[in-house]
C-alpha cells in the first residue's frame, strides 16, 4: 500500500500525460527509492488512478525496478493502461519508461504502445532534482489513416463512434514542463483528412491546433482549420473556421465561412458547451446561384437562373438540431424549368398541371422556408409567383408547394400539398376532359 501511494505522482505524470498534470513526481520517487534502498523491484498487480469525478485509468501489472547503484537506471513498466470511461477515450496501451542519472539530472526516455493500432509514442525528457525543474516531451509521430487500415476507433473507441472512413494524416507533439514555471504545450496537425463525420462526408481538413493546456485541454485563441468540402450537393466548399477551446468544455467559434452554390455562407460567432451541447447558431446566406443549387440537388431535368439570399437559425442540443427559422428568397426575377428526359409517372391531374406550369416558369417571386427537427420531421414550403409563356398564354400563376417528413425523405419526396389558382385549375381540368 505504501508503495502504491508513493508511486501515484509518478504514474500521474507518465501514465496520464497528456491527460494529467505534472507536479514534482521524481522528488517523491527518489525519496521512496531511498527509503527502500534494500529493495530492487516493486510490483503492483492492479492500480486505479482517478481525479474526483473522473472515471480514471486502471493500471495492470505495474513493475518498478530500482537501481543497485547510484549510476544505474530506474525502470518502470506497465503491461496495460485501460481507460475506465465508457466508451473508452483511448485504447489499452503498454508503458515502458527509464530514468538514468547523468551529470546531476535524470534523463527520461520511454514509449507508450497501443498494440491494436499499432502505434508507438516516444517519451523523453529530463529532471533536475536540485532545481526541482523538469520537462517531458511526447511525440506520436505521423499517424496515417487509410480505408481498411488504421482508423480512429483503434486509437479511441469514443472517437470511432463519430469518425468513420478516415483517410489522411495527423501528428501530435507535446511538451510538459514543471517547476517554478509549469506549462503544458502541444500541437495537433491535420493534413488532408477526409472522413464521415456523424454520417456526413467531409474532405480536405487541414490545420495546426496549438494547445496551451492539456488537463483539461485548452487552445490558444483564434485557432484555424480549413475544410475543402462538407456534404454532397449542395455542398459547403473552401471553408475556414476560427475557434478556441476553453477548459475542455466550451468551444467558441469566432468565424465560420464557406462557399456554397456560387455564394457565401457565414455563421455569426457562437459558443457551444461540449458537456451539455446547447447553442443557437445563426447563418447568413448571400449570393447563391439558383442554377448551382438546382444542379446539385440531384433531381434530373431541374434547372433555373436567379440569385438567392437567406438566413437560417438553428438550435443545437444534445438530442439533435432544430431549425427554428430558415428562409431563402430570390433577389429578383428569374426562371425555373423542369424538363426531365423521362417525366415522373404521375396520374393525379393536379400534379400534371403543376409539372406543366414549371416546364418554363418565369418567376417574379421564389422563396423557400424550412422549420423542424433536422433528424425527424421537417416542413419545407416553396412559394412561386410568375408565369409560363407556354402555359395558358402566360396566365399569372401563384404556387405554394409543401413537403413534410424526415430530411432524407424530403430530398426525394413527392409533393404532399400544393395549390393552383382556381381559374387555372378550372381551365386545365376542361383541357384534360
Amino acid at each position: 500500500m505504501r508503495a502504491g501511494r508513493a508511486l501515484l505522482p509518478l504514474l500521474s505524470c507518465l501514465l496520464l500525460s497528456p491527460v494529467a498534470a505534472i507536479a514534482g513526481p521524481f522528488e517523491e520517487l527518489g525519496a521512496f527509492a531511498g527509503a527502500l534502498a534494500s529493495l530492487r523491484r516493486v510490483s503492483i498487480a492492479s492500480l486505479r488512478l482517478a481525479s474526483p469525478g473522473e472515471p480514471g485509468v486502471t493500471v495492470t501489472d505495474l513493475v518498478l525496478d530500482l537501481p543497485a547503484d547510484a549510476g544505474a537506471s530506474y525502470r518502470l513498466r506497465a503491461a496495460r493502461l485501460a481507460d475506465n470511461a465508457r466508451p473508452p477515450r483511448f485504447a489499452p496501451a503498454g508503458l515502458a519508461v527509464s530514468a538514468t542519472p547523468t551529470a546531476g539530472v535524470l534523463r527520461l526516455s520511454g514509449t507508450v504502445e497501443i498494440a491494436a493500432a499499432p502505434l508507438r509514442i516516444a517519451l523523453d525528457g529530463e529532471w533536475d532534482p536540485a532545481g526541482g525543474t523538469g520537462v517531458l516531451r511526447i511525440d506520436a509521430g505521423r499517424i496515417a489513416f487509410a480505408a481498411g487500415g488504421m482508423q480512429p476507433a483503434l486509437l479511441s473507441p469514443a472517437l470511432g463512434e463519430l469518425l468513420r472512413e478516415v483517410e489522411g494524416e495527423i501528428g501530435f507533439l507535446a511538451r510538459i514542463e514543471w517547476g517554478p514555471r509549469s506549462r503544458q504545450l502541444a500541437e495537433l496537425s491535420l493534413d488532408d483528412l477526409s472522413m464521415e463525420l456523424a454520417g456526413v462526408p467531409v474532405s480536405g481538413v487541414r490545420g495546426r491546433i496549438a494547445f496551451d493546456a492539456l488537463v483539461p485541454p485548452s487552445t490558444l485563441p483564434a485557432q484555424e482549420i480549413t475544410v475543402a468540402r462538407i456534404g454532397a450537393g449542395p455542398a459547403l466548399e473552401r471553408g475556414r473556421i476560427l475557434f478556441a477551446l476553453a477548459a475542455g468544455r466550451k468551444l467558441a467559434v469566432q468565424r465560420l465561412e464557406f462557399a456554397v452554390a456560387g455564394g457565401r455562407l457565414t455563421a455569426r460567432p457562437f459558443t457551444l458547451a461540449l458537456d451539455r451541447p446547447a447553442a443557437s447558431v445563426t447563418v447568413e446566406l448571400r449570393g447563391l446561384r439558383l442554377e448551382r443549387l438546382l444542379a446539385e440537388s440531384g433531381l434530373p431535368g431541374l434547372s433555373g437562373e436567379g440569385i438567392m439570399d437567406g438566413r437560417l437559425v438553428a438550435r443545437i442540443a444534445a438530442d439533435g438540431v432544430t431549425i427554428e427559422e430558415g428562409r431563402l428568397a430570390a433577389r429578383g426575377p428569374g426562371t425555373l424549368r423542369y424538363a426531365p428526359e423521362e417525366p415522373p409517372p404521375v396520374t393525379d391531374p393536379r400534379m400534371v398541371m403543376l409539372l406543366q406550369a414549371i416546364r418554363n416558369f418565369h418567376f417574379t417571386r421564389l422563396e423557400a422556408s424550412v422549420e423542424g427537427d433536422l433528424l425527424d420531421e421537417l416542413r419545407l414550403t416553396i412559394g412561386l409567383g410568375g408565369s409560363n409563356p407556354d402555359f395558358y398564354e402566360g396566365y399569372p400563376v401563384a404556387l405554394n408547394v409543401t413537403f413534410e417528413g424526415p430530411l432524407g425523405t424530403l430530398l426525394g419526396a413527392g409533393i404532399r400539398a400544393y395549390r393552383l389558382p382556381a381559374e387555372i385549375e378550372r381551365r386545365l381540368q376542361r383541357q384534360t376532359r
